[in-house]
């Protein structure tokens, strides 16, 4: 009886090691074996981007036939892969490098490594903000925290006492050395930093 069934099992699975066994490999496995960090992470990149691009909107469903009892078989679509092109992952890593190379340099300092590198620095001059309050939130010693109408929330940087409103139009352009400064409609100014 056990030998039966034994053969049974094994009968059974013969069907699904044949079909693991003449799949083809996986992209992501060539992916995986390639050495450079760079041209991995394109590879995978273009696999997934692949992949997404091919997946059908409804996955195949499985069928139960009623007069044999067995799942009938799905069939997947298969596509060809094309090997990621290497001149992205070679700017991408002078990009990354570049970029490394910067972290922690500020004012001047980037300015003058950004000029050795040849990068175009020309900054762009910080626009004023016009929006209206929508909301107070009262602080101490007479100062407030502003929420504006565009998400943006700014709080008080010097005690001094303010006649605004909810619903009030404000402006909020840059000063010297990173300052910003607040005007309301009655044309009272405020230094103010943005908290959120």
């Amino acid at each position: 009886m056990l030998r039966t069934i034994a053969v049974i099992l094994t009968l059974g699975a013969l069907p699904a090691i044949a079909a693991a066994q003449s799949s083809p490999p996986d992209p992501l496995d060539a992916c995986a074996k390639l050495t450079d960090a760079t041209a991995r992470l394109a590879c995978f990149d273009h696999e997934m981007q692949r992949r997404h691009a091919t997946t059908p909107s409804t996955p195949a469903a499985t069928s139960t036939p009623a007069a044999t009892g067995r799942p009938a078989a799905t069939t997947t679509p298969t596509v060809t892969t094309t090997p990621p092109a290497t001149t992205a992952p070679a700017t991408a890593a002078a990009n990354q490098q570049h970029a490394d190379e910067n972290i922690g340099l500020e004012g001047t300092q980037l300015h003058k490594k950004l000029k050795e590198q040849g990068v175009e620095t020309k900054p762009e001059p910080v626009k004023p903000i016009v929006s209206t309050i929508a909301r107070l939130l009262p602080r101490p010693d007479n100062e407030y925290a502003f929420e504006l109408d565009n998400g943006q929330t700014w709080e008080q940087a010097e005690s001094k006492t303010l006649n605004v409103n909810p619903h009030d139009t404000v402006t909020i352009q840059p000063g010297v050395l990173g300052a910003f400064f607040m005007t309301t409609q009655r044309h009272q100014r405020v230094r103010v930093h943005r908290i959120r």
